[in-house]
């Protein structure tokens, strides 16, 4: 991915790794938003946002986070199914 490339040749810069965040974000939104209420496995979505499976690593969980802070209030919430994936779901008032 080119954000990790990037970090990798060159110091930390604020700016381009909140940018590179961002995006991920984004895309990991737009991922869940494709796949209406269907479940995505977490290693679909590894894949999709670092370019590889990253097992033992916790970037997917903290994205997670980030995203359903995000989300808060807009009548979307991110669901964890244990061992299956995340799916987005319309929240139950």
């Amino acid at each position: 991915h080119v954000c990790a490339r990037r970090a990798a040749r060159r110091p930390l810069e604020v700016d381009r790794n909140a940018a590179c965040e961002q995006r991920r974000e984004l895309r990991l939104a737009e991922n869940l938003l494709r796949h209406g209420q269907q479940i995505v496995a977490r290693e679909t979505l590894d894949a999709q946002l670092f370019g590889f499976d990253a097992v033992g690593s916790n970037a997917l969980e903290v994205y997670i986070s980030r995203l359903r802070k995000r989300l808060a209030g807009s009548g979307l919430a991110i669901r964890t199914l244990r061992g299956l994936g995340y799916r987005l779901e319309i929240e139950r008032s």
